[in-house]
């Protein structure tokens, strides 16, 4: 199921639910503005962006995840790495893009022992909020 212009379920099994319960498999799974922030990160990279971690049932997020309220869990949020960039570049585009195109709503965890980027809509948090672990 093509999600957006670089989101596709049938080519990144990474988007949907690795449990195999079929959570993230629709577009209404999704958040649009989450699609619309990938593509916006994407088009700021001018690079492919790659998924390493997307939809997330509840169940499943509570054997992986820390945060139990995981916007995983709702269709709100992706993990992604830019191999061809440096980590730190890729990161600070990211936040970038992140803060410029969501009006300062999108949360972004920069994960560099893991070499990925989390952004999230921030729904039911701190909006704006930044972290690394």
């Amino acid at each position: 199921m093509r999600l957006s212009a670089h989101l596709d379920t049938d080519t990144d099994t990474r988007l949907v639910c690795t449990c195999g319960c079929g959570m993230g498999t629709r577009l209404e799974h999704w958040r649009p503005e989450l699609l619309e922030l990938f593509e916006a990160v994407r088009a700021h990279l001018g690079q492919p962006v790659y998924i390493v971690s997307g939809w997330r049932c509840p169940r499943h997020n509570g054997l992986v995840a820390v945060s139990e309220h995981s916007q995983h869990a709702i269709g709100a949020a992706l993990d992604c790495q830019c191999p061809k960039m440096n980590f730190a570049d890729f990161a600070d585009a990211t936040e970038f893009t992140a803060r410029t195109s969501s009006k300062g709503q999108a949360g972004v965890g920069t994960y560099p022992h893991h070499q990925f980027v989390h952004i999230d809509l921030g729904l039911g948090k701190n909006p704006g909020r930044r972290w690394t672990p």
